[in-house]
């Protein structure tokens, strides 16, 4: 089973351009070298993995498909698996509670961010710009953002602010929220309900992950059938042995990592 210069470069580009950040082959050489390594034996090994993958391709997995009425079969089986959970999309203005200055009193720097935050209260609810009053005035690293937190689900917040931000309709907006680290004013952007992801926009995921299940269990029964039928020798010459003198030689050999996928 031979692979071409060609198919190998082709293989290896296509991996590499799906890598975040995407990077080309000179780069890719560039970032093995740097660390020691050589690019040379590293290509070597992708051209083996490449030639099992052939290997298996035409002995056993080439004929392997998943129609679609396998994807709805495994879909209807399997609705917990396709389950979006209720979500919210929200932005917050926090007024921190913690005293700026050491060696001022905590309990009047409550008191005191408190009536800020309710005058930001009182500006929110008169209709000015939330974002805007967000970044002039949030102490959440989110300000930079206009108080976006995006979208979130359930125990992702501390219990105050998921339960005050999971009560509001799209476009609501909170009264004051207390936690353990200020006062917040929260709006809701977006309000999700429970919902199931539709079979059209999942059935080509599921189809790929069910052929390459039935990929993977043809390659095991394979390699499996290699071994039963395999003839053990043991050397018994002078002459070194592979792997070791004193252990059995399994003949042919199955690659170890036949199941490895990317």
């Amino acid at each position: 089973m031979e692979v071409t210069d060609e198919e190998l470069t082709a293989v290896i580009t296509k991996q590499l351009s799906a890598m975040n950040p995407p990077l080309t082959m000179e780069a890719y050489r560039r970032m093995i070298e740097s660390k020691g390594g050589n690019f040379e034996v590293l290509k070597a090994a992708h051209a083996r993995e490449l030639k099992y993958h052939k290997l298996f391709e035409a002995k056993v997995t080439g004929s392997l498909t998943t129609t679609e009425e396998d994807a709805r079969k495994y879909y209807d089986g399997n609705p917990e698996d396709f389950r979006v959970p209720e979500r919210v999309r929200a932005s917050h203005i926090l007024i921190s509670t913690e005293p700026t200055d050491p060696n001022a009193d905590p309990n009047q720097a409550k008191v005191q961010a408190r009536q800020k935050a309710e005058e930001l209260l009182k500006k929110v609810k008169d209709g000015e710009d939330f974002a805007a009053l967000a970044k002039e005035n949030s102490a959440c690293p989110s300000k930079t953002q206009g108080g976006d937190l995006g979208m979130f689900g359930r125990d992702q917040m501390v219990p105050p602010f998921e339960e005050a931000a999971f009560a509001l309709k799209a476009g609501e907006v909170s009264g004051l929220v207390e936690t353990q680290f200020g006062y917040h004013i929260i709006k809701v952007t977006e309000h999700q309900d429970p919902n199931q992801v539709p079979f059209e926009k999942i059935k080509d995921r599921i189809i790929d992950q069910l052929t390459q299940q039935k990929r993977n269990e043809a390659i095991r029964t394979y390699v499996d059938a290699l071994r039963q039928n395999a003839k053990i020798s043991y050397s018994t010459s002078g002459a070194p042995a592979a792997p070791q003198a004193s252990q059995p030689v399994i003949t042919p050999q199955a690659p170890a990592d036949a199941n490895n996928k990317r």
